[in-house]
């Protein structure tokens, strides 16, 4: 009887393998359906971290391996402080990747987690590796720089928008966007915005050095062109960097003035807490620093316009018929 029982749970072993053998493995698309799903439950940097590597370890090369190691760098590498650990889960990866513009991809993801690292006597090499790959765009220098700014290699960062600055011309963009369809004026809007971005970030990178005097020259010259959203956020850096600089200066008033758009109106945390500091030196009152930031955006708040839009039965339904009634706007991309 015993032998039969051995003989019977062996054959159903035997079904139960060829059941499995028969099942299709899960595809790379299916199984980052899944990670997806679990990422968006969670909101703890560890669990996305143990989600990403999980996802990276089966399967290490697809179409998204790139943006999936850029996103482990912010979580791991910037947000955990573990930059080592990601710059090495890269290198075990990049010799199996044989597209040439993802190598380039990793190679600058590198560049920001060896800076992220402290480790200034590899940081120049992976730089040059970089600029040794092919012709830098815009784009491509200014992911540089952002990398230096967080790995607060100053130095670099310096020599890299220096570079950077080339390429914001009018002349330059088109160079790099030879079919674009822009007109002249948008092309020159961009362009603006190009060299502003980078006079924040080298004024910031001079600061930082302790050129204070071309710093904020730097930028003086970038606020002309300096633009807002409808909301009154900054598009740029430079008021964040311009107010911390001028606050290191001593000059709170002005610090308070300079970092309120982004501080109040953006709800930047590294400008709120300069924002907070500057309030506490200025002593502008008997106000607590609550009421100060509620004095000031209501000071900022822009009146928004009118407008008459078709809702979902094609009826106008415009901003006027909603007078004296609170209302909430909300703007989402039709996909």
């Amino acid at each position: 009887m015993r032998r039969w029982s051995l003989i019977v749970l062996v054959m159903l072993a035997a079904v139960v393998a060829v059941q499995c053998a028969r099942k299709p493995a899960e595809t790379a698309d299916e199984a980052w359906q899944k990670a997806r799903a679990e990422l968006e439950k969670t909101g703890d940097t560890e669990e996305s971290v143990a989600i990403l590597r999980g996802y990276l370890e089966r399967f290490p090369v697809t179409d998204r391996t790139v943006d999936l190691l850029d996103y482990l760098g912010d979580l791991e590498g910037k947000e955990a402080g573990r930059p080592a650990e990601t710059e090495a889960l890269v290198r075990e990866i990049l010799p199996k990747i044989t597209n040439e513009d993802d190598r380039f991809e990793l190679d600058k993801l590198l560049v920001r987690m060896i800076a992220l690292e402290g480790d200034r006597e590899r940081l120049p090499q992976a730089v040059a590796k970089v600029e040794a790959a092919r012709s830098l765009t815009f784009s491509d220098r200014l992911d540089l720089i952002h990398s230096l700014i967080d790995g607060t290699a100053w130095q670099l960062a310096l020599d890299q928008a220096n570079a950077a600055l080339d390429q914001t011309s009018p002349d330059a963009y088109r160079v790099e966007h030879p079919d674009t369809k822009l007109s002249d004026e948008e092309i020159d809007k961009a362009a603006t915005a190009r060299r502003v971005e980078v006079l924040a970030d080298r004024g910031w990178a001079l600061a930082n050095l302790g050129r204070t005097k071309e710093a904020l020259a730097d930028f003086q010259t970038a606020e002309p062109m300096a633009t807002s959203s409808y909301a009154g956020v900054p598009t740029s850096p430079l008021y964040r960097y311009w107010g911390h600089t001028v606050l290191e200066q001593g000059d709170a008033q002005r610090a308070l003035e300079l970092l309120a758009p982004d501080a109040v109106m953006g709800g930047n945390a590294e400008a709120l807490a300069d924002l907070r500091r500057a309030w506490a030196e200025a002593a502008p009152g008997e106000a607590t620093f609550d009421e100060y930031v509620w004095q000031t955006r209501n000071r900022l708040a822009r009146p928004i316009e009118g407008f008459t839009l078709a809702d979902y039965d094609g009826r106008e339904v415009s901003l006027g018929d909603f007078a004296g009634k609170v209302i909430q706007l909300s703007f989402w991309f039709p996909t």
